[in-house]
């Protein structure tokens, strides 16, 4: 599972209008997203709105559909102030699921599925999502529970996402 904004995106909000503005892609999304689709099921999490949302999905897809679910605020918990994604929520065994985001406090009830990623709001001097990329992809070539491939890759998760 993978967070939308600040994460593979940012939206720039217009200061002039404060109902347009332009998306930034975070560099290397379209290939991460390419690659890891061959060995993940993806789904979007993103705590805005249906309608934002999938304006901001839209941006991605140049003629390729990329998530197989979206979810939305509708589907996220608010838990002490905290916005909560909760992997449970998704139906899929906490096995064979991950997410990904710039909030740690996101997917604060499955610590264990969780990659923190640093957060992205327009720069594009780093590789980050290639090198996440192959990670997960020796997690899935591995096989087996997600939270051990998280754990056996953790020195390398940690360079990079920390």
């Amino acid at each position: 599972m993978l967070d939308l904004e600040e994460t593979l995106l940012h939206f720039n909000k217009d200061d002039k209008n404060n109902n347009e503005g332009y998306v930034d892609i975070r560099p290397g999304t379209l290939k991460f997203l390419d690659d890891i689709s061959e060995y993940y099921e993806l789904i979007v999490f993103n705590e805005g709105e249906k309608k934002f949302t999938d304006l901001l999905i839209d941006s991605l897809k140049q003629n390729k559909i990329y998530f197989e679910h979206r979810l939305y605020r509708e589907h996220i918990i608010i838990d002490n102030n905290d916005i909560v994604k909760d992997l449970i929520r998704i139906g899929r065994s906490l096995d064979k699921i991950l997410i990904i985001d710039n909030m740690k406090q996101n997917f604060k009830f499955q610590k264990n599925n969780g990659i923190l990623i640093k957060s992205f709001y327009g720069e594009d001097n780093y590789n980050i999502l290639y090198e996440l990329g192959k990670i997960l992809i020796k997690i899935a070539q591995d096989g087996g529970d997600i939270r051990k491939g998280i754990i056996k890759y953790k020195n390398e998760i940690i360079i990079y996402f920390d």
